[in-house]
């Protein structure tokens, strides 16, 4: 087979692949790093294959293994919140913090409906938001490529199995203790283009516009959490973000706030 040829083969599973590797990874270059360490394995690897597996499955075989070796040299990406507690309310944030292995959000192009099979128990959609990849980051490699197989892609227990080399037991085992771990609401939440959402983001917008505390307050949840990686510090709850956002000073806004009446 000459390149031309195998470019055509692989070339449109390239986005599912990289989504994948950056749901096991939870970072840009390390999933692209991923995904060229999976082309390059499928290239020098193309004659063993002889169709003996959908090439899809083969694919998916060869970026699993090569994101659980990048995932256990490098370690899991994390976000501030579990670095420490909140910043309290008026204190300024700290600075960048580079040499931290930031979870980074996934690029919307990766976004693709068609990824997940109809017995999935996570979309492809949920699966690349923040609070996913967060919590997926808390599993060992072997887990989470466990989860990701059996409950995004929709993979048999004894095709994961034959990827991870190992029983069906076993696998069951890692998925139920993953999903344990994972601890995932059971109503999912509304994807980024239902009503509600717009309207909620057309009032954010309108409030941030607005440059007044108050009325950007009023959009915000009391459980509200603000992060913005490189910054090690983050905030939770009302008063901190509308302090951060706008510069509050001293502590009048915040009394005021909870004062009676």
């Amino acid at each position: 087979m000459d390149r031309t040829e195998f470019e055509r083969l692989v070339g449109p599973e390239r986005r599912s692949l990289l989504a994948h590797c950056h749901r096991m990874l939870g970072s840009n270059a390390d999933a692209e790093d991923a995904l060229q360490e999976t082309l390059v394995r499928a290239w020098t690897g193309i004659d063993k294959w002889e169709q003996r597996s959908s090439l899809r499955t083969w694919l998916f075989r060869i970026a699993t293994n090569a994101s659980i070796d990048i995932a256990s040299r490098r370690g899991p990406r994390v976000m501030p919140q579990q670095l420490g507690g909140p910043r309290p309310a008026g204190e300024p944030p700290d600075g960048p913090k580079s040499e931290i292995p930031w979870l980074e959000p996934a690029p919307v192009e990766l976004l693709d409906e068609s990824v997940a099979s109809p017995e999935a128990t996570v979309t492809s959609r949920e699966s690349l938001g923040i609070a996913f990849l967060a919590a997926i980051q808390r599993l060992p490699p072997q887990q989470r490529a466990v989860l990701l197989l059996r409950d995004v892609l929709g993979w048999s227990a004894s095709e994961v199995a034959d990827l991870l080399e190992t029983s069906v037991a076993a696998v069951n085992s890692a998925l139920q203790r993953a999903r344990a771990t994972m601890e995932r609401p059971s109503k999912p939440p509304p994807p980024p283009d239902d009503d509600s959402i717009r309207a909620l983001l057309a009032r954010y917008a309108a409030a941030w516009e607005s440059g007044t505390p108050e009325l950007f307050a009023n959009v915000l949840r009391d459980d509200a959490i603000l992060t913005m990686p490189p910054m090690g510090s983050w905030m939770q709850g009302v008063p901190s973000i509308v302090a951060r956002t706008f510069h509050v000073p001293d502590k009048r806004w915040f009394q005021a706030r909870s004062a009676p009446g």
